[in-house]
Formats: structure tokens, sequence, C-alpha cells
């Protein structure tokens, strides 16, 4: 579904622009050469009247032990590469703006294929 046929979201643009580009910024880094990133939007009504937005790519996954914690403060998993400068902040930052918008964030990974982060806002 195109982003102009989405429902309206009551949100702060630059907040939310902020949790677009720490999410397209980590599955960029995961990505491999000749991987893909897809960003997908979509209504979500099976939770309430969400609008929901999914940036995913092809990539080594998150190990199965591991999804539970990115959303932690300084929690950094290790995944066979060089760490770059990082704080283990963005994705913790991202669950507080989310979660102040009213909204979800969740991450499915199959370790070895891929990732998807999603959040969901409420519709206006």
């Amino acid at each position: 579904m195109p982003f102009s046929e989405l429902p309206l979201v009551r949100m702060d643009g630059d907040r939310v622009m902020q949790v677009v580009e720490n999410l397209l910024g980590n599955v960029l880094k995961f990505t491999p050469p000749g991987g893909k990133v897809i960003v997908s939007p979509s209504p979500r009504k099976d939770v309430g009247n969400f609008v929901r937005i999914s940036i995913a790519n092809t990539g080594p996954g998150i190990p199965k032990e591991h999804p539970a914690q990115i959303f932690e403060r300084f929690k950094g998993i290790e995944m066979g590469r060089e760490t770059t400068i990082g704080t283990g902040l963005g994705l913790s930052i991202v669950k507080h703006i989310i979660a102040d918008h009213g909204g979800k964030i969740w991450v499915r990974s199959a370790p070895g294929k891929e990732s998807s982060f999603s959040f969901a806002l409420p519709v206006a």
C-alpha cells in the first residue's frame, strides 16, 4: 500500500523520523552486499486502529537469544563483525519514542536469513 493511502497518524514528525533513520541505519549496517532492504507501510487492524511500518533486510538475522535484549539500553549484539562506533542506546531510544506515541515496536528475525523491525502508531 502506498504511504499516501494510509490513514493519518498524530505524531511528532522529527521524533518518528529519528525512529525511521535509526532502524534503517541498523538494517543497512547488517545487510550484506547484494542483499535487500524493504520498507513497507500497512494499516494494522488486528491490534486496533494502527499504521504499521516495517523495515526489513536479507542479512544475518539476530541470534535467537537476543531479540528481547536489543531494545534495552547499552545492549549491543556482536554479529561476528568489528563493532563500529555506537553506544547501544539507539534502539532503546526508538522504543521510548514509539511508546511515547502510544505505539508498539517489535522485531522478528530468522537467524541467517533476515530481520524485520516493525512499529505501529495509532491512527489519529
